[in-house]
């Protein structure tokens, strides 16, 4: 590299998702990055290589850290290349911390702030574990303790965000059961689902029949999901299903509400509006400059509910019929008859081969469910 005139070569040592190997593996890669900076440094050294460390070095043992130091000690005048090498160091991590920061934490904040707030609230058990795993325990806290006095209600979902009407039925009740269980790890008995929140809301009828199977009295959908126009002040049941149902308001759900709300409060005419997003819309997508949490959030005019509550206030309920789509459908698609085309265009070479692969793939895993190895093949098939 140094006659090739690179000035600085990055190595990938160490990721953070490698400390989730086993122990056995884990430490002895320590024990050979210890024995490489023990044994190896003095010729490091010679060569006129300057060593440098990144990552969460803090994960490292004392005498590590110490051995990673005096590397970069000893070799810091160096002028020769620079060896940059990553040590407990990912991409994933970065991210999750920053939305972590930025949205989660954020929405704890505005719980804390604003004691009339009321949210209903889908961590899929996936995000929930990566919360746990790098330190954000204080956000998993703030929503159990929010949800003990009332203001957070949990839904039911899946483990992976799959879309869940390209799965077998086993395999939707697999990933609500996964989902089911992270969730009473942390939540404890303040996760008691009665709602379900469908990854990217991608509905079938067969995906609702698990449902009502589960046990969920009702699961949220977007008004593309019907032909008819929604009345908010209508409690929904879907037809010849048993299942109950809440449409979002499509468009208000891609503003940011409390801004449009507050703007817009005249030209509302419906008594009720739901609204339905991803979570990082607050904090990260929306970073509020005008002040519009606190002009919503304390406004005397608005009452705010978790969706239970909101049905509860309801009377009758009507049967609706409700067809296969999810929040990403076009209507020229479901003129089409294609329900999940962002995912499974049946026009699409590749979507094809990658459900075919899917398949096989899962059938395979499954077929070897007696195999030593079989939790960890049917980890990486997660």
């Amino acid at each position: 590299a140094s006659k090739a005139g690179v000035k600085y070569v990055t190595v990938f040592a160490f990721s953070t998702e490698n400390w989730l190997r086993d122990k056995k593996e884990v430490s002895y890669l320590m024990d050979l990055f210890s024995w490489v900076l023990e044994n190896e440094i003095a010729e490091i050294h010679k060569e006129n290589i300057k060593m440098r460390y990144i990552g969460d070095l803090s994960r490292l043992s004392p005498k590590l850290q110490k051995l990673v130091a005096s590397a970069e000690k000893k070799t810091g005048k160096n002028t020769g290349v620079t060896l940059v090498s990553a040590v407990s160091y990912g991409g994933r991590k970065e991210i999750v911390d920053a939305v972590a920061r930025e949205s989660y934490q954020k929405i704890v904040s505005l719980l804390a702030t604003y004691p009339n707030l009321r949210l209903t609230l889908n961590i899929s058990g996936s995000l929930l574990e990566l919360l746990a795993r790098y330190g954000h325990q204080s956000i998993i806290k703030g929503f159990k303790s929010h949800a003990e006095r009332g203001a957070v209600e949990f839904l039911g979902s899946a483990m992976y965000h799959p879309i869940l009407p390209l799965l077998s039925d086993g395999e939707i009740m697999r990933q609500i059961r996964l989902h089911d269980e992270i969730s009473r790890k942390y939540f404890g008995e303040t996760y008691k689902p009665r709602g379900f929140f469908l990854p990217e809301m991608a509905y079938n009828q067969k995906t609702a029949a698990v449902l009502v199977s589960a046990g969920f009295e009702w699961v949220i959908l977007d008004e593309i999901h019907v032909a008819e126009k929604i009345n908010f002040g209508k409690k929904y049941n879907i037809a010849g299903v048993g299942l109950g149902t809440v449409f979002r308001d499509s468009f208000l759900s891609r503003t940011f509400p409390p801004e449009f709300i507050v703007e817009n409060m005249e030209k509302i005419k419906t008594e009720y509006v739901v609204t339905c997003h991803d979570g990082e819309l607050y904090g990260h997508w929306h970073r509020d400059d005008w002040g519009y949490y606190k002009k919503a959030f304390t406004d005397n005019r608005i009452k705010m509910l978790t969706v239970s509550e909101y049905r509860a206030e309801l009377s009758g309920g009507e049967d609706i019929a409700v067809h296969d789509a999810s929040w990403e459908s076009k209507p020229e698609e479901l003129a089409e008859n294609t329900a999940f085309g962002l995912w499974n265009d049946p026009r699409n070479k590749i979507h094809n081969m990658l459900e075919t692969f899917k398949r096989k793939i899962l059938t395979l895993v499954e077929s070897h469910q007696s195999s030593p190895g079989y939790e960890t093949a049917r980890h990486y098939a997660d």
